[in-house]
């Protein structure tokens, strides 16, 4: 339990500190001084800053993950829960947009969501070999890219306007119901 709190300050921590600070200045000293927390027990959880961030979004999308049924529910349904999930966390996904590190959460999340397997469900017809390489980076990149104009345009549509676009752009390639 003590592992999951000191995990869990020094994740609220940097939160806390890119709203503040460039990512770029944020140095693993401040992230403990801040989490009133040693070096000592930072460098127990985590090797860099960046897995602060690897642990963070793991954290989000088992969340997510627990709130669906991907089986069950429709492409559009689960669309619409992620971009709700991504409405609920507005600020900080701004301050991952204004510190760059969009990028890098994509890339965490297409390696997490690829390896859960998590979507077999949503592609049409059987899959072959390259589904399973491909069609996962695909999707999530393409969600990154929407959230990356919907943060730009101010969040202007809803979650569920996302999801029709997503929906509509995904309905002829890879998206079953």
């Amino acid at each position: 339990m003590k592992n999951e709190r000191s995990q869990q300050d020094i994740t609220t921590a940097l939160i806390h500190l890119l709203n503040e600070t460039n990512y770029s200045f944020i140095t693993i000293t401040t992230i403990c001084e801040r989490a009133l927390i040693s070096r000592k027990t930072f460098y127990n959880y985590f090797k860099v800053k960046e897995d602060v961030i690897n642990y963070y979004l793991h954290k989000v999308i088992n969340r997510f993950m627990g709130k669906c049924d991907l089986q069950a529910e429709s492409f559009m349904s689960i669309m619409e829960k992620i971009y709700s999930g991504f409405n609920d966390n507005r600020p900080i996904l701004k301050s991952f947009y204004n510190n760059n590190l969009i990028r890098l959460a994509t890339s965490i999340a297409v390696t997490y969501l690829t390896s859960l397997n998590i979507f077999e469900g949503i592609i049409s017809g059987p899959a072959e070999e390259w589904h399973k390489v491909y069609l996962p980076s695909l999707i999530i990149f393409n969600i990154s890219n929407i959230v990356l104009i919907w943060i730009e345009n101010g969040f202007k549509e809803s979650p569920l306007e996302l999801a029709y676009i997503t929906k509509e752009y995904f309905h002829s390639t890879v998206a079953k119901n």
